[in-house]
């Protein structure tokens, strides 16, 4: 009997809800297992917790038939699953099937549809960039290896579009599949390409990469286990010579109170500023993180009049209304000092340089070690 496009779909999506079910079992102590080990979301985890931040236990295959259904499924039905695709002939692909996010009310899916109005520091600026550039044409300058082989933790269309050498390939890896839809600039064939993964189980071989770029991408993640784990993961797939450009967020040295932010609102150099002085702020320490959910409850609590604000500013009201994709998400983002971010990373690897330290966004380039220690 053949079936449509449909109903093959709604076949296996109850398959892989009991796929799924069944496997919810399973112990989900992941820190004592191998993090090189890929592994599938479960489809009961929160659609909220950063992309590429969390690790769940590796389940068994479904039946051959699901698989079949759902490979087949795949072809009409892309927002049903997304498989890991071939980068190179160097690729490690998994041969699992990863369901995507589809929680609509999540903050990564408000994120990537407001994503356009984010500004600096949350997003990179142009003087940033042209650093970056200029990171990875050193670089590729002095390794005169093509095509030079990269990887980005994310979907930062401002990197993505950048200045790469001639003959470059990069591959973006990203958790979320409503970021990916809606910020990837979309592929280009030997040039580009994403897929949804794990940056905590990298779709790449061991030493099989140039360049591992990330732009915030640490903050996402939990502090020390999963700062230690990313480190480790991209030591893994660099090569020997290949480097880590990290743009990551740190606490200033003289750390802020959440009313001393509200009281100089007016002094910041815009709303994401200011918004992002607040969610250092509120940190109550870096093992905590911050959660999005109480940075949104304090503003709330100030009743600040948007109108008056956009008039004394000239601030856009869509980037004040996107405080409201915080109210009751549970994502936690981390701020780490800069000497706390340091033995998280220098345990994989050398510091080759950082860029200006008095800002709240320095660019980090390292180097992997190969002494035993990154494996």
């Amino acid at each position: 009997m053949r079936f449509s496009a449909h109903r093959m779909a709604e076949r296996a999506a109850e398959s892989s809800r009991l796929w799924w079910r069944r496997s919810e079992s399973r112990e989900r102590a992941r820190k004592s297992r191998d993090p090189l080990v890929p592994c599938l979301p479960s489809a009961g985890r929160a659609c909220d917790s950063p992309a590429g931040s969390a690790q769940v236990p590796p389940v068994d295959q479904p039946p051959a038939l699901d698989r079949l259904i759902v490979a087949r499924v795949a072809e009409h039905r892309a927002s049903i699953f997304v498989r890991y695709r071939e980068f190179s002939s160097e690729v490690s692909c998994y041969d699992r099937m990863v369901q995507p996010r589809r929680c609509l009310g999540s903050y990564w899916s408000g994120l990537a549809h407001a994503y356009a109005s984010l500004g600096p520091p949350l997003r990179p600026s142009p003087e940033e960039i042209g650093l970056l550039e200029q990171t990875v044409a050193d670089w590729a300058s002095h390794h005169p290896r093509t095509p030079l082989r990269a990887i980005l933790l994310g979907v930062t269309p401002d990197i993505v579009r950048m200045r790469w050498p001639p003959a470059s390939r990069l591959l973006a890896v990203d958790r979320s599949i409503e970021m990916v839809q809606a910020v990837w600039p979309g592929d280009i064939p030997e040039q580009r390409e994403v897929v949804c993964g794990d940056w905590l189980t990298l779709p790449q071989k061991d030493r099989s990469c140039d360049i591992v770029v990330g732009d915030g991408s640490i903050n996402c993640l939990r502090y020390p286990d999963d700062f230690r784990m990313l480190a480790r993961q991209v030591s893994r797939v660099l090569r020997d010579d290949g480097i880590f450009v990290s743009r990551c967020y740190i606490q200033p040295t003289v750390l802020e109170q959440p009313e001393r932010v509200f009281a100089s609102i007016l002094d910041s150099l815009s709303f994401h500023h200011f918004k992002f002085r607040l969610l250092m702020a509120m940190q109550p320490g870096v093992r905590q993180g911050v959660a999005v959910n109480d940075v949104y409850r304090f503003w709330s609590a100030q009743n600040v009049d948007v109108d008056s604000l956009v008039s004394r500013t000239g601030w856009d009201r869509s980037a004040i209304e996107m405080m409201d994709l915080y109210r009751d998400a549970r994502t936690i983002h981390t701020f780490p000092a800069w000497g706390e971010l340091q033995p998280a990373l220098l345990q994989f690897f050398d510091q080759v340089s950082v860029s200006d330290m008095t800002g709240c966004c320095p660019i980090a380039v390292l180097r992997p070690r190969r002494d035993g220690v990154a494996g």
